[in-house]
């Protein structure tokens, strides 16, 4: 899958610094993240996926995220690279188990082993869903102060979980800056069929999307 330039970190992660993402992901997702406690860095490995009955080519078992420090000079330092699982193994779950963020949030949430963070940068190839963007939001409330951004290129927009105008404001709302381009915005139920909000109709002045549309 080919990863689109302004996806700047995504990018290097996967051709320079981490190995490629299990075959057949659609929605894959780099962050950096420095940690408040830089010994909680000091970790490399692998993380079974969320949902244990995730497969992947043939049939196997599929790794739901990998970690690594990337620099020696920023001990606190964390790079992650996620994706899609696959198909949930329980069809009637409409929840996000599969999800590449729900990966993410999993593995700094995880229960006794808690990754609290200063700054945060994620990129992501599709906006998150109504689901995941709540779980966003909270994990934001869990580090209060800290930086956070998302950018992504491509909207998500499989129903019901499709991402809203109102889930991004949202998560603008506590602290998220985001970025896109126009096509990878909502559809709006209030225009005519197939048109998207724009950068200017979602959020109020002083909290926008940026753009990430190339200037031509």
């Amino acid at each position: 899958m080919a990863i689109d330039p302004r996806l700047i970190r995504m990018k290097k992660a996967f051709e320079l610094t981490i190995s490629k993402p299990p075959a057949g992901r659609i929605v894959l997702l780099v962050a950096r993240v420095w940690l408040r406690d830089a010994a909680s860095a000091s970790e490399v490995g692998v993380i079974p996926a969320q949902d244990p009955g995730a497969r992947g080519k043939g049939g196997a078992p599929i790794d739901g995220l990998r970690f690594h420090k990337p620099s020696l000079k920023e001990s606190n330092l964390l790079e992650i690279a996620t994706w899609n699982t696959g198909k949930p193994s329980n069809l009637q779950d409409m929840a996000n188990p599969t999800h590449a963020e729900r990966q993410l949030c999993e593995f700094l949430n995880t229960p006794n082993k808690e990754r609290y963070f200063s700054s945060i940068e994620v990129e992501l190839t599709h906006s998150p869903c109504t689901a995941c963007c709540a779980m966003l939001e909270k994990l934001k409330f869990k580090n209060p102060g800290s930086s956070a951004s998302l950018r992504w290129i491509e909207p998500y927009e499989i129903p019901p979980q499709a991402t809203r105008k109102d889930n991004l404001e949202d998560l603008m709302g506590v602290g998220w800056e985001l970025s896109a381009p126009a096509t990878g915005l909502p559809l709006s139920p209030a225009k005519g069929f197939g048109e998207r909000w724009s950068h200017n109709e979602i959020g109020r002045p002083g909290m926008r999307i940026k753009s990430l549309d190339v200037k031509r």
